[in-house]
């Protein structure tokens, strides 16, 4: 029933006559929106609208001049049954021998084409029609397609050449100025956002490179590069101006530093606040970044710690430290410290001319217990001055004297002491004074006014000339030894040893008395031999004493 209706709907295709003469093969549309029907009259259906400047492919002219057939446009709607096409990615081949091409998905739609088996068509999609489904395809080339040829100017190959021409000039030129006012209006956009934004310079320039990349026209590149450069040249103004403002601060925090430090060297070395200049210092030297200013601040902080350490020392009455690693005399002349290295260098001799004047000042302090000493044995008896310890007190107090004019007095002091000792000492065991010294003690006493040491000395002196003169006319007797006890020899198996004149007489020793009680007390002594022993290539008796007697004279010991 389909395919009988199919065949009652088949018309012939008859070619249209030329309307007298060969026609140019072209045709331009000169109106937009232009229709292609499937006939030449306006009661036939369209196909497709064109464009205005569309070109088309004219066969043959109506009778009438009216109408061009013309080679159907790709844009064309036809459509063709279904049932007669195998379909395959788009692409149809017919299956049945002249199978109509309709105008419209409809068995009463005009036929503007028909088809035998075999044939292909290019499929545009599938539709429901009230028949049946139908494919909407390209028209074929044979399809008959015509367009009111008010609407077509006609060209020669040559003509459609210059006209094609023509045409693409006009379309790259509205190309070009669409172009252009695309870019111009990023170019407005980007210029807009950096007025907008005065300050974000890499926001700026990030949007310039970006137009850049997408902006062709020349004109309004050129333009987007003077403002990229533009933006650029502010970009460096803003950070001269920063960096000037840095550099300015960190000056200014240095000559704030400075100044600090200049405050306290116009007060006396102890009493500037060097540890807050240090400090100081310190901080504003994790601000700077500058290498001359960081290279200053470092000298400075050098002269403050050497200086802090000079004041430590100063205010201990100590020896100021070796200067520390560092060329002062460089940075005075490299950054304008004349002043500050200046006080440094008079800090310095403040603090030695103190621990001068200090250790001085100690060794006077040490001569001077010494003479305590010597006077607090001065005012005792004779014969109870313990010149012993002067000697020592002089002798300690030596090994702390530098100063020349104080070692020499207590040397004089400490050989008048030693004299004097001496002499004490032959006195109490009744001997000759021993020889004077080789030392000039009258100069002595002359130099450092030693004329209490001079009168001790003289009397010492005079002690042990007579205690010797009269111990020498000291008879003996046969009932035992009148002599002085005195400290035993080492090595000998005596306790003590009796002298008379100076000279050892005898060795004792006793296991019933003690004979340490009477050490320096004139005695007459009585005993039993126990042994000899050998004293200064002399052999002398050891006595075991059995009883003694204290003479009438003593010189008790301290």
């Amino acid at each position: 029933m389909r395919f009988h209706a199919l065949c009652l709907c088949c018309l012939a295709l008859a070619a249209a006559p030329a309307a007298g003469g060969e026609l140019p093969s072209w045709g331009a549309l000169t109106a937009n929106n232009v229709r292609v029907r499937s006939g030449r009259d306006l009661a036939f259906r369209e196909m497709c609208t064109l464009p205005v400047g569309h070109i088309v492919r004219v066969l043959e002219a109506s009778e009438d001049g009216e109408w061009y057939r013309l080679v159907p446009p790709p844009e064309g709607d036809v459509y063709i049954f279904a049932e007669f096409v195998r379909e395959q990615d788009g692409r149809g081949t017919v299956t049945g021998n002249r199978v109509n091409v309709r105008v419209r998905p409809d068995l009463t739609g005009e036929v503007v084409d028909q088809l035998d088996e075999d044939a292909t068509v290019t499929i545009k999609e599938k539709v429901d029609g009230e028949d049946g489904e139908w494919y909407k395809i390209e028209p074929p080339d044979t399809a008959r397609a015509w367009i009111s040829a008010r609407h077509v100017e006609l060209m020669t190959d040559e003509e459609l050449a210059e006209f094609r021409e023509k045409k693409a000039e006009e379309a790259r030129q509205a190309a070009e100025r669409a172009q252009r006012e695309r870019d111009e209006a990023r170019l407005v956009r980007v210029d807009d956002w950096v007025r907008k934004n005065p300050e974000d310079y890499e926001g700026a320039l990030a949007r310039c490179r970006e137009a850049l990349r997408e902006i062709e026209h020349p004109e309004v590149r050129e333009k987007l590069e003077t403002l990229r450069d533009t933006v650029r040249a502010r970009q460096e103004e803003a950070e001269r101006r920063r960096e000037e403002e840095r550099k300015a601060r960190e000056r200014a925090l240095l000559a704030d530093a400075d100044a600090a430090f200049e405050r306290e060297l116009k007060k006396g070395l102890p009493d500037r606040a060097l540890d807050a200049v240090i400090e100081n210092y310190r901080e504003v030297l994790e601000k700077l970044t500058e290498e001359p200013l960081k290279q200053k601040a470092r000298a400075q902080t050098a002269v403050a710690t050497d200086m802090r350490a000079i004041q430590a020392a100063m205010a201990a009455k100590a020896d100021p430290p070796e200067p520390s690693d560092f060329d002062f005399d460089e940075a005075a002349e490299t950054f304008d410290m004349e002043r500050e290295v200046r006080a440094l260098s008079e800090a310095r001799r403040l603090a030695e001319r103190t621990a001068e004047e200090e250790r001085k000042a100690q060794e006077r302090a040490a001569l001077a217990e010494a003479d305590a000493v010597f006077h607090r044995e001065m005012k005792k008896e004779l014969a109870d001055r313990d010149f012993g310890a002067v000697v020592a007190s002089y002798r300690a107090a030596l090994e702390t004297l530098t100063e020349e004019p104080l070692r020499q007095e207590a040397e004089a002091k400490s050989a008048f002491a030693g004299e004097i000792m001496a002499n004490l000492q032959a006195a109490l065991e009744r001997a000759d004074p021993p020889p004077p010294p080789d030392f000039d003690f009258d100069e002595a006493a002359e130099l450092f006014d030693l004329r209490a040491e001079v009168q001790a000395l003289g009397e010492a002196r005079r002690l042990a000339e007579r205690t010797a003169a009269e111990e020498r006319a000291r008879p003996t007797t046969a009932e035992g030894w009148i002599a002085y006890l005195g400290a035993g020899l080492a090595d000998t198996g005596a306790s003590h040893r009796v002298t008379r004149g100076g000279a050892v007489v005898a060795l004792v020793k006793s296991e019933r008395l003690d004979l340490g009680s009477f050490l320096g007390v004139r005695l007459r002594i009585s005993g039993s031999p126990a042994g000899t022993a050998t004293v200064a290539g002399e052999e002398v008796p050891i006595i075991d004493v059995e009883t003694l007697e204290p003479a009438l004279e003593t010189i008790a010991p301290d």
